[in-house]
C-alpha cells in the first residue's frame, strides 16, 4: 500500500501542546496512541489483509492457453508491504510485524525494476522532512502537516461543539482532509457555493465563515513561532492564509492567488518507473537514459474526483508528453501491462500515480 493507508494528522488527539513531529516521550507516547486508535478503528479490513497474507488469495488456476479454469483452483501467496505517507509519517515506528499483523513497513519498495514509494516528497508542501520521524531535536513541521494539525483539527473541534453546524460543516472536514494543501481554498469556494444553494447559507453566515476565518488568523499566528517548511522561495504561508480565509466568502486575494499555482510544482522526478501513491501536482520527467537534463514539458494532473485518478505519464507517437488513463472509454476497468511496447516512456521508464 504506497502510503496515506491512515491519517495521523487529522485528529483530536493533537488538540493539546504536543505535536505529532516533536521529538520526546510524550510526542513518542501520542503518535503510538494515534496509531493504535486508527488501528483498532480499521480491525476488520486490516485483519482481511492479514488473513491473505497468511493463506494466499484463491483464484482459478490457468488452462494450457492460459485462460482460467473455473473448475482448478490455486492459492496465489500474497505479501504485503505499508510504506509510509505524509498522513502516516511515523508507521515504521510503531509498525511491527506480527503472527496476527504480518505486515512489513517502510518508505519505499523496489523489485529492481519498478519502484513503489508514496511520492509526497514531490509536493512541495510535503517537501523537506516529510516521511521522517522526529529526531532527537524534533524537526519542524511541513506546510501540510501544520495546516492539518493546527488548523483543520482545531476549526473540526470547535464545529463539532455545535451539534447543528456539525451536520453541515462535517462534509467540509472530511473534504479539506483529503485534499492537497494547494487546492484547499477552491474547494472551499466550491463547497460554499454548494451550501448556499443547498439551503445552509444561515449556518454558512453566521457560524461557519466567522469560526473558519478565527481558526486561518489562528494558525497564521502559530505558524510565526513554528514555521512550516515548503519547497518554495517564497513565504508559503503568507501566500496560503489569505486565500484560505476568504475562501468561504468566495473572495479573490489577487496577490496570494498569483503564488498558489507554484505551490503545485513538484521537483524533479527521478529515472525508470516509479508508482507513487500522491498526486503530484506537476511531474518534470528528465531524459535520463541518454545521461542528460533536457526536461520533459510539466504535466498537470487532473484534480481528484474529476478525472481517473491513476495514470500513466508517456510520450506519444509524435513526441509529446500526455497522460493514459487506467481506465477504457466506456468506464470499464481497463488492464495495463508494465512491459506494454507502446506505454513505455521513450527514454526508459515512465511515472504512474495511483493515489
Amino acid at each position: 500500500l504506497a502510503g496515506d493507508t491512515f491519517d495521523w494528522l487529522v485528529t483530536d488527539l493533537w488538540c493539546g501542546a504536543v505535536r505529532p513531529w516533536q521529538a520526546g516521550r510524550r510526542a513518542r507516547a501520542a503518535r503510538r496512541a494515534v496509531a493504535t486508535r486508527t488501528l483498532w478503528a480499521a480491525r476488520r479490513v486490516m485483519g482481511h489483509l492479514a488473513r491473505w497474507v497468511r493463506r494466499g488469495v484463491p483464484v482459478s488456476a490457468a488452462d494450457r492457453r492460459g485462460r482460467p479454469d473455473w473448475t482448478a483452483r490455486h492459492t496465489v501467496p500474497v505479501r504485503l508491504t505499508l510504506l509510509a505517507g505524509d498522513r502516516d509519517s511515523w508507521l515504521a515506528e510503531v509498525a511491527v510485524p506480527t503472527r496476527r499483523h504480518p505486515f512489513g513497513a517502510g518508505i519505499r519498495w523496489s523489485d529492481g525494476v519498478l519502484a513503489v514509494r508514496h511520492g509526497h516528497d514531490l509536493d512541495p508542501a510535503c517537501h523537506g522532512a516529510a516521511g521522517m520521524v522526529a529526531g532527537p531535536d524534533g524537526r519542524s513541521p511541513t506546510l501540510s502537516e501544520s495546516v492539518a494539525v493546527d488548523l483543520l483539527v482545531p476549526f473540526a473541534v470547535a464545529m463539532r461543539a455545535e451539534q447543528a453546524t456539525w451536520r453541515v460543516v462535517r462534509p467540509l472536514i472530511r473534504l479539506l482532509a483529503t485534499s492537497r494543501t494547494v487546492d484547499m481554498p477552491t474547494r472551499l469556494a466550491r463547497w460554499a457555493a454548494a451550501a448556499e444553494g443547498g439551503g445552509a447559507a444561515d449556518v454558512l453566515h453566521g457560524s461557519i465563515e466567522p469560526a473558519w476565518r478565527r481558526a486561518v488568523e489562528a494558525w497564521f499566528e502559530t505558524t510565526r513561532c513554528s514555521v512550516p517548511d515548503c519547497a518554495v522561495e517564497f513565504d508559503a504561508v503568507e501566500a496560503l492564509a489569505p486565500a484560505l480565509g476568504a475562501a468561504l466568502e468566495r473572495v479573490a486575494d489577487t496577490e496570494s492567488a498569483a503564488l498558489l499555482p507554484r505551490l503545485a510544482c513538484a521537483a524533479d522526478h527521478e529515472s525508470a518507473r516509479h508508482l507513487l501513491g500522491h498526486r503530484s501536482g506537476e511531474c518534470r520527467l528528465q531524459d535520463t537514459a541518454r545521461g542528460g537534463e533536457e526536461d520533459m514539458p510539466a504535466i498537470s494532473l487532473p484534480p481528484a474526483g474529476d478525472e481517473p485518478a491513476a495514470v500513466v505519464v508517456r510520450v506519444d507517437e509524435g513526441g509529446r508528453t500526455c497522460l493514459e488513463h487506467l481506465s477504457s472509454v466506456t468506464g470499464a476497468p481497463a488492464v495495463i501491462t508494465i512491459d506494454r511496447p507502446e506505454a513505455r516512456w521513450t527514454a526508459g521508464g515512465r511515472v504512474v500515480d495511483a493515489a
